[in-house]
């Protein structure tokens, strides 16, 4: 089962070196789930939860822009696994008939999520064994 989530805070990473720590939060629930992202990931992010537009596109708004270009939109991204610490994770596309999953990295699919601005959902799964 699919339980929606929103982005709680983002930090940088005392434990390992060069990355961020991503912490969602269950929408209407009170379970947190904290998630290590790579610092391109978290820079999308930042800036887009403090409504900031970098001056040059990055990696996330020229997905967006190709996307767009061929009609194609995120419907949501999905972290639906765990395990042995590693994150799995998809976006679902469509383009106007056909649903398309894509599989994505954690960081991607959050980042994703806010660039298109489309539901982020975890399995219940996931929630509960971290």
């Amino acid at each position: 089962m699919k339980r929606e989530v929103k982005i709680l805070g983002l930090s940088y990473s005392q434990s390992q070196v060069g990355s961020y720590v991503c912490v969602l939060s269950e929408v209407n629930g009170h379970r947190k789930l904290p998630i290590i992202i790579k610092a391109q990931d978290a820079q999308t992010i930042a800036l887009k939860i403090e409504g900031m537009k970098s001056p040059r596109p990055l990696t996330h708004d020229v997905f967006k822009t190709l996307s767009e270009s061929f009609q194609l939109d995120c419907q949501e991204a999905y972290i639906y696994k765990v395990l042995e610490g590693v994150f799995y994770s998809k976006i679902v596309m469509n383009n106007g008939i056909d649903d398309s999953e894509i599989e994505t990295t954690a960081g991607d699919a959050i980042a994703l999520s806010l660039v298109f601005d489309s539901p982020l959902y975890v399995d219940e799964d996931v929630l509960s064994s971290c």
